[in-house]
């Protein structure tokens, strides 16, 4: 089966609705997006809180086996990933963080100066459709709903009391922490929630276009390979219902995220040789870096049991059913609201010119602290959230099988960096600070994880060891920049091929300050922007 395009889009994630809206806009650019996952009809996608019910639906997720060592036999962690329209703005947290100034003119300085702060500020006011008023980067008539707390996540007394003995211990409030500056704060999280429904990539950007005569969007279509004539990217081989199915384009743009784009790109011959001869996979390209570069933030939950006022008796038994009620009657209450309703930046040292962390806050605890089936607990409890911003330690993902059914295996030890985990070790220190400063202090009874018997700089590095997990803000698996070496050019083109792009947060050399739903929406924005003046 051949069908032909001017543009084949490979992945619906955040990326990929936003260039399947742009791109399609010219009504003479036939535009195709794939997704392997299904179409994002099912409720719990759009109820904010129903994620906790779609974590081990694999329907909707990919899994990936996380080794701390290439030679290990059985993996540390499992990472996961949205497998629907939307890719993970659809399972994610919904906290719409944007980074700092300063991340983009890094990256900049990567790159080229299309990236910097002045026109990545443009591409966020232009996606946003904020809450709060207008201001010089801050959008309100975009289409990403952006909205701040609501204040009808129940019971709010230990927010308050957080974000009080926050200021306490030197985080200035914001109204909105996203302000373009440098300083350390606190404030309530920006959500990517409107009207108490999950504003996904899907939600803001496919649907409303999705009746477009140009734009053919399909679901259950897992892309295997880039095809290629000689060295120019003619179209992708897919599956779909255990059947090879064949996509023509002009342009080949690949937006399967950190783990997927860089499996698609060594399974078409885009790699290191040395992996591609392993695996029997005919030479498109010698690019060593597929696939290394990876970078991912790590963060860790505190928890303390709380005398009383956390939410934790809504997530349960009878307080449930009365949350799901509320929900379903007003979409409003605990189950409208975004994972964690308080976020901050920090400085792990006072002499750093901008913050080096980020620390959230939430008012619930979990029995169970396993990724994949967290349960709140009987008593009263609250988390503390904090991760180093720029971590220094570096991983890969490669392919251990031509069967794109097969995902790649992911490597990657957060511990490896001496600095990283100095970083670690401030950001746990600052919550126990944070909870044994008043008024939050006057609820906290006794901290229940890793507890107060972990004290040492070594034995703290040790729990997290044991408890820490993945923010799922993974990165740079098809670095861009300017040098030779890098996958991609910063016009996001392939080295080393014609008419194939990356574009997604893979091709991002850094992270930027937080959660990344909302940096790497505005980078496909840029895209576009980037790809229209390359007249398609």
């Amino acid at each position: 089966m051949t069908q032909n395009f001017n543009v084949v889009i490979a992945g619906a994630g955040p990326a990929g609705c936003v260039l399947a809206n742009r791109l399609s806009e010219d009504p003479g650019c036939r535009v195709l997006l794939l997704e392997g996952g299904p179409s994002d009809n099912n409720p719990l996608i759009h109820m904010p809180k129903g994620i906790g019910k779609l974590r081990n639906d694999l329907r909707y997720m990919w899994w990936y086996n996380v080794y701390l060592r290439p030679d290990d036999p059985e993996p540390w962690q499992q990472w996961m990933r949205g497998r629907t329209l939307g890719g993970s703005s659809s399972i994610n947290g919904m906290m719409y963080i944007r980074g700092q100034p300063q991340d983009y003119d890094d990256l900049a300085s990567l790159t080229s100066d299309d990236w910097n702060w002045k026109h990545m500020g443009a591409a966020f006011k232009a996606i946003e459709g904020h809450d709060l008023p207008e201001a010089d980067t801050r959008g309100i008539s975009g289409p990403l709903k952006i909205s701040s707390y609501p204040g009808d996540g129940g019971d709010e007394t230990l927010m308050k009391a957080a974000l009080a003995a926050a200021q306490t211990i030197g985080l200035e409030m914001q109204d909105d922490i996203n302000e373009p500056d440098h300083r350390v704060k606190i404030g309530y999280t920006p959500r990517t929630i409107h009207k108490g429904r999950r504003q996904s990539a899907a939600v803001a950007f496919l649907h409303p276009v999705r009746n477009r005569e140009n734009l053919k969007i399909c679901t259950g279509v897992l892309v295997d390979r880039v095809l290629f004539d000689a060295d120019k990217a003619i179209g992708v081989e897919c599956l779909m219902e255990g059947k090879k199915l064949q996509f023509h384009g002009d342009r080949i743009i690949i937006c399967a995220g950190t783990m997927g784009s860089p499996a698609i790109l060594q399974r078409s011959g885009i790699g290191s040789r040395k992996l591609l001869d392993q695996l029997g996979i005919p030479m498109v390209a010698d690019r060593p870096e597929v696939g290394q570069n990876m970078l991912e933030q790590t963060l860790i939950n505190l928890q303390w049991r709380a005398s009383s006022h956390s939410n934790n008796p809504r997530y349960r038994g009878l307080g449930a059913i009365l949350s799901g009620l509320r929900y379903y009657l007003t979409r409003s209450g605990p189950l409208a609201n975004c994972v964690l309703e308080v976020t901050g930046h920090f400085k792990s040292r006072p002499d750093l010119d901008r913050p080096d962390g980020q620390i959230m806050f939430g008012p619930h605890s979990f029995g169970d602290s396993a990724q994949k089936g967290r349960a709140p607990e009987k008593e009263h409890g609250f988390i503390i959230t904090p991760f180093p911003l720029r971590p220094r330690a570096k991983g890969q993902v490669e392919i251990t099988s031509r069967d794109p059914a097969v995902n790649p295996k992911v490597v990657y030890d957060p511990f490896s960096d001496p600095e990283d985990c100095s970083e670690f070790v401030a950001g746990v220190k600052l919550a126990r600070k944070l909870a044994a400063t008043l008024p939050l202090a006057s609820y906290a009874l006794q901290e229940t994880r890793p507890g107060k018997e972990v004290q040492t700089d070594a034995q703290i590095i040790d729990a997290m060891r044991r408890l820490c997990s993945p923010t799922f803000h993974a990165a740079g698996t098809c670095r861009m920049g300017k040098d030779e070496d890098s996958v991609v050019d910063p016009l996001t083109r392939v080295r080393g091929v014609q008419n194939l792009h990356v574009i997604d947060l893979s091709i991002c050399p850094i992270i930027t300050a937080g959660n990344t739903y909302g940096p790497v929406t505005a980078i496909a924005w840029r895209a576009a922007d980037l790809l229209l003046k390359m007249k398609l």
